[in-house]
C-alpha cells in the first residue's frame, strides 16, 4: 500500500487524521496528524472516492451543459481591441451596454471581472467571444500508482 501523504510504499500503514481527513500513511508521515481509529470519524479514501464518483454520475441540472465555459484570460484585451476596431469611446460602449464608463474602463484594464450579464452584453454588442471552453487536465502520478497523493501535488509546484 502507498502512503496517501508522500506516496512512498508503506509497509505498515497507520490511519491518521489531518485537518479532518483520515489518511493511511507510512511511519515517517504519521507525525503530521493524530492517529485515529475507524470509530472516530473522518473521511477515508474509499469514502472520498465514492463521493467523487457519485458527484460525477449526477445528472446535470437543466441550466448547465457538460461543456462549461469560463472567462478568457485575455478578456480585457479582446474588449478594448473590439471597441477600438469599431471606433467607439469607452463612454459610447458604456452607453450601449447600459453601464458606467468607469466599469468599462476597469474591465478593459483587467481590474474588474465582468458579471455574466455584462459579458453577454459585451459579446453581443462587440460581436466577440469572451468565454472559452474549460479543458480538463489529468494529473500525472509520479510513482506509477493509480492515485494522486498530496506529495504529488507538492512536487508539481
Amino acid at each position: 500500500m502507498n502512503c496517501e501523504l508522500c506516496g512512498k510504499q508503506a509497509g505498515k500503514a497507520k490511519r491518521i487524521q489531518v485537518e479532518g481527513t483520515t489518511l493511511q500513511v507510512c511511519p515517517s508521515c504519521e507525525r503530521h496528524g493524530k492517529e485515529v481509529f475507524l470509530s472516530e470519524g473522518g473521511s477515508t479514501t474509499e469514502d472520498i472516492l465514492a463521493r467523487i464518483t457519485r458527484a460525477k454520475n449526477r445528472p446535470y441540472s437543466s441550466g448547465t451543459t457538460k461543456e462549461e465555459k469560463e472567462l478568457a484570460l485575455d478578456y480585457h484585451e479582446r474588449i478594448s481591441g473590439a471597441r477600438i476596431k469599431n471606433g467607439w469611446t469607452q463612454e459610447e460602449l458604456a452607453s450601449m451596454v447600459n453601464e458606467k464608463k468607469s466599469v468599462i474602463s476597469k474591465v478593459e484594464r483587467g481590474e474588474l471581472h465582468p458579471s455574466d450579464e455584462l459579458v453577454r452584453k459585451l459579446e453581443n454588442t462587440l460581436n466577440i467571444e469572451l468565454k472559452e471552453a474549460i479543458v480538463e487536465v489529468a494529473p500525472k502520478s509520479s510513482n506509477g500508482s493509480s492515485g494522486l497523493t498530496i506529495g504529488d501535488l507538492l512536487k508539481n509546484r
